[in-house]
């Protein structure tokens, strides 16, 4: 197989910036039921001697490399930044070292977002970091006021498809309704 370097599994380039953590590693050296297992050090990043032995084996894989899908649902009574006693609200989500964002909604406490961002890399990764996702207000030629924000666990992605969440912000202002969900890539583009 071209993809094999040695015994090493090569991902195409495209796929290697992708952040895979230590953490990850470790979870899925777990998972896996082995502290010998080891993911290519050009997928990750670290020396081989992070584990004993390399697979070689194209089936056995320790991450699962994909898409991690936040659809921002809504939000719902979040406190008035404006004189005009609404506020401009959007929603900026971090996880795995990448930031997405929704678009703004102009004068409202109860934006209806029903926007989906992506979020590429590791499920191990995002298992381990879970997210962040914080709402500010938007003010045009000023910085933006934050809102709140939201922390949220993702371990419940190993057993489960996909998460629904309904979030009260740290304000103590307004809650965030949103749902995750991962999907691995497929294998034609991994090869």
């Amino acid at each position: 197989d071209s993809n094999f370097v040695g015994d090493v599994y090569k991902l195409p380039r495209e796929l290697r910036k992708l952040p895979i953590s230590q953490e990850s590693l470790a979870i899925e050296c777990a998972a896996a039921g082995s502290r010998d297992a080891v993911l290519p050090p050009d997928v990750i990043g670290i020396n081989s001697h992070t584990c004993n032995r390399r697979q070689q084996h194209p089936q056995f894989t320790m991450t699962e490399i994909g898409v991690l899908t936040i659809h921002v649902k809504r939000a719902e009574g979040l406190k008035a930044m404006d004189l005009n006693g609404k506020s401009d609200p959007y929603v900026r989500v971090h996880g795995l070292h990448q930031v997405a964002e929704t678009a703004v909604h102009p004068k409202t406490l109860d934006p209806n977002f029903d926007e989906t961002l992506e979020l590429y890399g590791d499920k191990g990764g995002f298992v381990s970091q879970g997210l962040v996702l914080r709402v500010f207000d938007r003010d045009w030629g000023k910085k933006d006021d934050k809102m709140g924000e939201v922390k949220v666990e993702l371990f419940s992605l190993r057993q489960s498809a996909s998460i629904d969440f309904i979030e009260g912000l740290s304000s103590g202002c307004g809650q965030l309704v949103f749902s995750v969900s991962f999907a691995p890539l497929p294998a034609r583009m991994l090869a």
